[in-house]
């Protein structure tokens, strides 16, 4: 229910819309809390600090800004409801009460804050109390509204319109004391309506999804520390809930009953799921001697999830009507350790070696039944099948970098280092009770550091290069050769002026992905991508920011798919080429009159989705599928992507106690290539700051 607002108050907040619509420079968005990519704060006198109000044993200071915002799109609606997802309406733009208690106060301070309600898809609320070296008491509650239905020609077979709400809640006993404790409680929970799709035989067909699915968390910690020495303990347990249920109606597909074709009548699918995960964590950190540092921490947790699964469809196939029925009992279980750390060592002023190491170990079984049933009633006949499978899967990965930095100079230092790992992988594969094929893999790689950083009272300047090989993909059956570059410069030739520039290159490539029908599968990524950002501040009646980033992906990969019911083998190519481009300009007008006037705009242009896989080679024939030289990525779709959003804002201080605030912001979404996805949207707000 929305809250009653005061007439004197609405007649306000219209009489400054019109005013804004009248006046285009004098407006501002106030959406994100991200400066670089929505929301600015116009340069100018900030409103006066007032002193805090006495109230019994406590002072305390409240800022609230409360307005309205106007939302006009136009376009495809669902695209802007999945990108942005602001309405119209009277709206909480920020709430901040902070109150310091005197002596004899019970409470040492305490806090109410929150942001976003009303017109917007998320919201937060946080509070909390604190007693010093007592107890220190901290709850949040967050709200999403997630919408998201799939662009381009899949857009009506998946849709999602879920609400999500997390509250957490945490009290601490003896904070800022060596011994400390404390418990908390999370619950996070999501519900809503969903539209996917079920695959029968050939035929897709559309099913409902109501969503609701929840978990709860529990955990106690105590914590300590001394002159060298700290530690933390935790104990939690998790349980989760994810109730599945997809349906279909009846009559949701007349007319499909022609020749050979396939109609659903009706089908449904139950899928409960439950789950306990308790961990454990322990944490150490400590100083045994001014030249060593060492940190590490030890994660456990036993994940155990049951779930069951039941299914009706009845369908009509060449005028015969037939019941499946599926049944199944499954559970699965996952252990998993995590243990990481550092340990750092200066011998010398100027000489610093580190250890990073970190050790990760999970087993995975799952067993499940299932007992299925096909039933012609037309015929009188049913078929019956039950199957029981079991599978195992054990991963264990080590990495360790060791590392050794020098100070030349003051200024300018040298780093090198070496980064290994190994990764072990088994999977074994049971069916009615007997065992399948056993595989493992073993995988080895390492890499070389080289760097250089170099520090004036002006700026720095950071250099990085590693080489070598990666084995972090679970997955992967062959270590990757990679190469990272990164370059960082800052620079500050004078009070109020910084220049930013940055620059990476990633190659991940020669990466080999052999399998039984192509031995010479591989895959290949090439990312590039730099920033440069400009910040100019130096004038007291306004400053200047401005940047431009770019990053390119070139991503090709050997395939294996099928065409008119043929294997076949071919290469899948994606291209991408971001482009991001920004500037504000802000200042003081006039008086207590400040604004704010800049643009943003985004361009790619690349393959949209990744090319299909297209190739005449039967990797099941006793030929050669060399994709390197024999296919050529065909069905490309060279598209383009233009997201134009300018902005400008006002603000006025009305007085030591009123600050009027009003913006507006234009967003141009543009796909190229026949998508239906475009939009234009105005966002206009309007607001009052009071101040108490």
């Amino acid at each position: 229910m929305m809250p009653r607002v005061p007439t004197r108050a609405l007649v306000l907040f219209c009489a400054a819309g019109a005013a804004l619509l009248l006046v285009p420079a004098a407006t501002w968005s106030q959406q994100s809390r991200s400066r670089s990519e929505v929301e600015f704060e116009p340069v100018g006198a900030p409103a006066e600090e007032l002193p805090a109000r006495t109230w019994g044993h406590y002072d305390f200071s409240l800022a609230l800004e409360v307005g309205h915002q106007q939302a006009v799109v136009r376009g495809n609606n669902d695209a802007y409801r999945s990108h942005l997802n602001y309405a119209d309406g009277f709206r909480v733009f920020d709430f901040n009460l902070r109150g310091k208690g005197s002596a004899g106060a019970f409470f040492s301070d305490f806090h109410v804050q929150g942001s976003g309600w009303g017109g917007e898809p998320n919201n937060w609320l946080r509070w909390g109390a604190r007693k010093k070296g007592w107890f220190d008491f901290r709850a949040v509650y967050r709200r999403s509204d997630y919408f998201w239905v799939f662009p381009g020609f899949a857009r009506d077979e998946h849709r999602n319109d879920q609400q999500r709400r997390l509250q957490g809640y945490e009290l601490t006993l003896r904070p800022g004391r060596p011994l400390r404790f404390w418990a908390g409680y999370t619950r996070n929970s999501g519900f809503g309506l969903a539209l996917t799709t079920f695959q029968f035989t050939f035929d897709a067909f559309p099913l409902f999804e109501p969503l609701r699915q929840t978990y709860d968390q529990y955990r106690v910690g105590v914590g300590w520390g001394g002159a060298r020495w700290s530690g933390v303990f935790e104990q939690g347990f998790r349980f989760f809930r994810n109730d599945r249920h997809l349906f279909l109606p009846e009559g949701l597909n007349p007319g499909n009953v022609a020749g050979d074709s396939i109609a659903l009548a009706e089908t449904l699918r139950l899928h409960p799921v439950r789950g306990r995960v308790p961990f454990t964590r322990l944490a150490l950190v400590g100083r045994p001697h001014s030249t060593l540092d060492f940190a590490a921490r030890l994660l456990y947790a036993d994940l155990e999830t049951d779930a069951t699964r039941f299914e009706t469809t009845i369908a009509q196939l060449g005028g015969q009507t037939l019941r499946i029925t599926a049944e199944s009992l499954a559970d699965a279980g996952r252990p998993t350790t995590v243990a990481d750390g550092t340990i750092s060592w200066r011998p010398l002023s100027r000489l610093r070696l580190s250890h990073a190491f970190r050790f990760h170990q999970f087993h995975l079984a799952s067993a499940a039944r299932t007992q299925s049933e096909l039933f012609a009633p037309s015929a009188g006949a049913s078929f019956l099948l039950e199957e029981d499978r079991r599978r195992i899967l054990r991963s264990e990965s080590q990495s360790n970098r060791f590392e050794g930095s020098y100070q030349l100079t003051p200024g300018l230092g040298v780093r090198a280092g070496l980064r290994t790992e190994h990764r072990d992988i088994q999977r074994v594969k049971a069916r009615e009770g007997i065992t399948g094929r056993d595989d493992s893999v073993g995988v080895n790689a390492r890499s070389f550091l080289l760097g250089t950083f170099f520090r004036t009272e002006h700026g720095e300047v950071f250099f990085e290069l590693e080489r070598g090989g990666t084995a972090g993909v679970v997955t992967r059956v062959s270590p990757a050769d990679t190469s990272r570059l990164r370059l960082r410069v800052r620079w500050q030739p004078m009070e109020g002026v910084k220049l930013a520039a940055n620059g990476f290159l990633h190659d991940n490539r020669n990466a080999r992905l052999p399998t039984a029908q192509n031995p010479e599968g591989r895959h290949s990524v090439r990312t590039r991508g730099f920033l440069v950002d400009l910040q100019l501040a130096r004038f007291r009646r306004g400053t200047l920011h401005l940047g431009y980033r770019r990053q390119d992906i070139t991503a090709a990969t050997d395939v294996l798919f099928f065409a008119a019911f043929q294997p076949r083998a071919g290469r899948a190519l994606y291209v991408a080429n971001d482009n991001y481009a920004y500037v504000d300009v802000s200042g003081r007008l006039v008086g207590n009159l400040s604004g704010e006037v800049g643009y943003r705009v985004t361009f790619n242009t690349g393959t949209f989705p990744p090319s299909d896989p297209v190739g005449t080679c039967n990797p099941l024939l006793p030929v050669s599928c060399d994709n390197a030289t024999g296919l050529d990525p065909l069905g490309i779709n060279f598209g383009g992507l233009n997201h134009h959003q300018p902005h400008a804002a006002l603000r006025h201080t009305i007085s030591r106690n009123v600050v009027w605030k009003a913006g507006w912001r234009w967003y141009g979404y543009n796909v190229k290539q026949g998508s239906h996805s475009d939009y234009k949207a105005h966002l206009i707000t309007t607001s009052l700051l009071l101040l108490f």
